[in-house]
């Protein structure tokens, strides 16, 4: 009777497990399909989504439209099918879980498509609030045809589409419409992206209010002081994203960014950038404080970073001679002495070890510091025209997730420590060789002083690899090389092409615009910028590139401070090309006041500029104060200045090179006052729309008419046409 009791409640048991796992384990098979017709089925595959291989090929339409009355809905836990949306709208919205990775999705893997569906709620979770998306918190797949209308709120790397747009991230023909706040990382529609996103629209208001977080200054830490709160500050605010690493192309924001004096890195397209932004527009007002422009708040470098190969290739070469020469000395005296074969077998063995971790080292030298926008761009043709890029040619699958830099950065240095392991091997080793030789015989003495010759020059080569690393401090000449001029048309990364302003820009200091900075930010004060110094692991040498290209800017630039261009307002590092600015150009009481740049220690080259600018001292038709201006054209009016002011530049730095400009204008001169030929010469109207591709703003001029913020009439007028007569 026991046993038939036992056999009876196995299978029970049984039968209570298959009808626990079977839902579940039906969609593993591919190709499922299943259909949400209502909230309980919506419900339902949330639930079931909490293991993984749930959805696993599985396809998943949305059959109609559905209301959850904002009951509170539990985020779909992890996502690997396609999701087809069919247009239909979710609404009733409402997220409050604690924690982060917060959306209707909270996880979206590599494999992932969704498409076609609209979401109206509210996301405002609780907790550490990071990777906090409207649709989704952490992208890793496709999102197209989708839009998100209502609140977003989190507290770092926010979006109105998704928080965390990795690298394998791509978001399509995407929409967000409503009010998104975060403290840091914070976009219209990503937070932070890694990867790609095209054709986008962002119509909501990101940061236009401030809220205070009250600290307890008694029980106040270290790990409590944050700017955001201190300050009442955000950082990294955008309308498209937060901050971009990868690609933005094809994409639009309308929504007002920013609050007033408040706030750092703010921008219209991408509060900061290091990736790719091609082909977009801002048509919203842009508010901030520190680094505010109407594409990007700060443009900060590409970056680069490699250990000097010269001293590792150097090294290997002398290794590899003295690793030839000890094979040519083991045939020798083979048959002279089992032990100093033996010995010279070790020493073999020893360098073989140096040449591995050189080629770590080597290796790790062009991984360090490098963005996973490469990944990306290494999946097209070397020749591929960035104009022709579309995202449609990317295999997304084949590019990796973010690297894990710390882990990368360890293994270097475990590298780096084991090269000189190795150096320290092969000189003991090669000491033992030496007693026994002299013990064993007199021969090969001239082979024997040629190779501890050799050795000497390696362990010289060491002993500079050591001081480098650990004691030189170089001049910041010796280790950034600023590469952004060099093959201009083929580089991608550290980049905004062919992008246009339309909005109106206001800013306490460091206001433009395009970009409002072009510059790397001191993380532990974001009042003021880096200035590289102090000792450099590994011989480090920085690469770094930032370009503006082909951008043009047509809304007014109002800064409080220094540093306001129609361009870049503060241009520390890189290089801007064949761009144009029309708009009124101002600083209410600071320096620096440039029709393209307002202070630009990097090259400005083939650029125009046709703007009314205004300012205290340092007010220049193409940049306030410039180092490097060629082949530029202004035709500007100062309507307000009071020392330091030029068609072509307000002053020159000592090293200058400035050629090839030109500018037309009844009362001012090309630079400080002085005109210079072939440098910042003046020409006739006549001859300066006579210019080949001379842009149609030199040409076109018409006067508006404004009564009550209303425009009432416009006429056309001729340049010099007496205007007492319209």
């Amino acid at each position: 009777m026991k046993k038939t009791n036992k056999v009876i409640s196995i299978i029970i048991l049984t039968l209570l497990l298959f009808n626990i796992i079977t839902p579940v384990l039906a969609k593993d098979s591919k190709s499922q399909t299943i259909h949400l017709k209502n909230k309980a089925d919506l419900m339902k595959f949330s639930k079931n989504c909490s293991f993984d291989k749930y959805s696993e090929g599985l396809e998943v339409f949305l059959d109609n439209d559905i209301d959850l009355e904002e009951e509170g809905f539990s985020p779909i836990p992890i996502f690997k099918g396609s999701f087809n949306g069919k247009g239909n709208t979710i609404k009733g919205l409402l997220i409050q879980a604690e924690g982060s990775s917060q959306g209707f999705f909270r996880y979206l893997e590599k494999e992932a498509i969704v498409k076609d569906i609209h979401l109206e709620g509210v996301v405002t979770p609780s907790g550490d609030r990071e990777n906090i998306g409207g649709i989704v918190g952490y992208n890793k797949g496709l999102i197209e045809g989708s839009s998100f209308s209502g609140i977003v709120r989190g507290k770092n790397t926010v979006g109105g589409i998704v928080g965390f747009n990795s690298s394998t991230g791509m978001i399509k023909k995407s929409k967000f419409n409503g009010i998104g706040y975060g403290e840091r990382k914070v976009g219209g529609i990503a937070g932070l992206n890694g990867g790609g996103i095209q054709d986008s629209l962002n119509s909501a208001s990101i940061n236009t209010t401030v809220e205070e977080e009250k600290i307890d200054i008694q029980n106040i830490t270290t790990e409590d002081i944050s700017f955001s709160k201190v300050f009442t500050d955000a950082t990294d605010i955008g309308g498209i994203a937060g901050a971009n690493t990868g690609l933005i192309k094809d994409s639009k924001n309308q929504g007002q960014i920013g609050y007033s004096h408040v706030g750092y890195n703010i921008g219209g397209v991408a509060g900061r950038q290091s990736g790719h932004i091609n082909n977009c527009e801002n048509h919203g007002e842009i508010l901030g404080r520190k680094d505010v422009g109407g594409i990007v708040g700060q443009m900060e470098p590409y970056v680069d970073m490699q250990m000097a190969p010269s001293k590792l290739r150097q090294l290997r070469k002398e290794l590899n001679g003295l690793q030839g020469s000890i094979s040519k000395m083991i045939n020798k005296i083979r048959l002279v002495s089992n032990i100093m074969d033996e010995n010279l077998l070790k020493i073999q063995k020893d360098i073989e070890k140096g040449m591995d971790r050189i080629k770590d080292l080597m290796d790790y030298s062009g991984e360090i510091g490098d963005l996973d926008l490469k990944d990306i761009f290494d999946l097209f043709p070397d020749d591929i025209n960035i104009d022709d890029i579309d995202f449609d040619d990317i295999d997304w699958g084949d590019i990796e997730d973010l690297p894990d830099m710390g882990d990368l950065e360890g293994d270097y240095q475990k590298a780096r420590e084991g090269l000189f392991d190795s150096i320290e091997d092969i000189s003991t080793s090669f000491n033992d060789f030496i007693k026994v030789t002299k013990k064993e015989s007199n021969i090969m003495i001239d082979e024997i002083e040629a190779m501890t010759n050799q050795l000497f020059t390696i362990m010289n080569i060491m002993f500079e690899i050591i001081e480098d690393v650990t004691t030189k401090e170089p001049e910041i000449e010796d280790i950034v090389k600023d590469t952004s001029r060099e093959n201009i048309d083929k580089k991608i990364e550290g980049k905004v092409l062919n992008s246009k302003n339309h909005g109106n820009i206001e800013a306490d200091l460091n206001v433009g615009g395009i970009a409002g900075a072009m510059s790397i930010d001191l993380e532990l004060d974001p009042e003021d910028d880096i200035k590289l110094q102090g000792k450099f692991t590994a011989n480090t040498i920085f690469e770094s590139r930032a370009i503006v290209d082909k951008c043009e800017n047509y809304g007014s630039i109002v800064g409080k401070k220094n540093h306001v261009g129609g361009i870049v307002g503060n241009m520390e590092l890189g290089y801007i090309k064949d761009s144009l600015a029309y708009s009124d150009v101002k600083s209410i009481s600071g320096n620096y006041v440039g029709g393209i740049g307002g202070k630009s220690l990097g090259p400005v080259d083939g650029c125009y500029s046709r703007t009314n600018l205004s300012g205290s001292n340092y007010i220049g038709g193409i940049t306030g104060f410039g180092k490097e201006v060629l082949n530029s054209y202004s035709l500007i009016k100062v309507e307000m200045g009071r020392a330091y002011i030029g068609a072509i530049a307000g002053n020159k730095d000592v090293k200058s090179t400035i050629k090839g400009n030109y500018f037309v204008s009844d009362d001012l001169s090309g630079i400080d006052g002085i005109s210079y030929r072939d440098m910042a010469e003046p020409i006739s109207y006549e001859k300066l729309i006579a210019i080949k591709d001379i842009p149609s703003m030199f040409k076109d001029f018409r006067l508006d008419f404004w009564a009550d913020n209303r425009l009432i009439d416009t006429r056309v007028f001729n340049y010099g046409e007496d205007l007492s007569k319209m």
